[in-house]
């Protein structure tokens, strides 16, 4: 009885798989491993040119509290309707923003859009520079106001002097029409309450 089961050890063991079959597992999984590596250069090649584009970009002239504002004194003519469009928590992803941009473009006699925070993800600068390439990609010309959200600003991330850098005042006002357009952002900073 023992001796059968040594002899099945040893036929087992004479049923191993060939050394050319180990060889040819490990090239598959050489050349497996070599193909993610060049898709992770390709990929990071193609987001650094996204990225480095997007930087080499002018900012916007019709983005920012104080330029839109300017915009829209310079071409406030007399008319009985204003019609301006209000969109927020457009970080879902530029598609959402590209959207909203096409829809804008067929409706009729729009005077501004007023962007109710949450431009970007989360309070970073690589994120609002991303945000800023965006809408300059579009190509988009109306006055664009953007209000402070959650998701803009935050202490020791993104704060209220960098936001106004780029956009301008984060509190602004503007009178269009004779009507008094007032803008106050989000309150995140125990120095900008009130």
């Amino acid at each position: 009885m023992f001796n059968k089961g040594v002899k099945k050890t040893s036929e087992f063991h004479s049923r191993e798989m060939p050394h050319s079959y180990w060889q040819r597992l490990y090239q598959i999984g050489a050349w497996f491993a070599l193909i993610l590596c060049m898709v992770g250069i390709v990929l990071t090649l193609f987001l650094t040119a996204h990225m480095w584009e997007h930087r080499r970009q002018e900012f916007p002239q019709n983005l920012g509290n104080a330029r839109a504002a300017a915009l829209l004194a310079r071409s406030d003519t007399a008319g009985d309707l204003i019609k301006f469009a209000v969109i927020g928590d457009i970080n879902n992803g530029t598609e959402t923003f590209e959207t909203v941009v096409a829809r804008l473009r067929e409706e009729q006699n729009v005077d501004f859009l007023v962007l109710l925070g949450d431009c970007a993800a989360d309070p970073i600068r690589d994120l609002h520079m991303y945000f800023i390439g965006e809408f300059a990609e579009t190509g988009f010309h109306l006055p664009t106001f953007i209000v402070a959200g959650n998701h803009d600003v935050g202490p020791g991330k993104f704060d209220y002097p960098e936001f106004e850098r780029l956009y301008g005042p984060t509190n602004f006002a503007f009178i269009y029409h004779d009507n008094l357009f007032i803008g106050l952002g989000v309150i995140n900073d125990e120095k900008k309450r009130f």
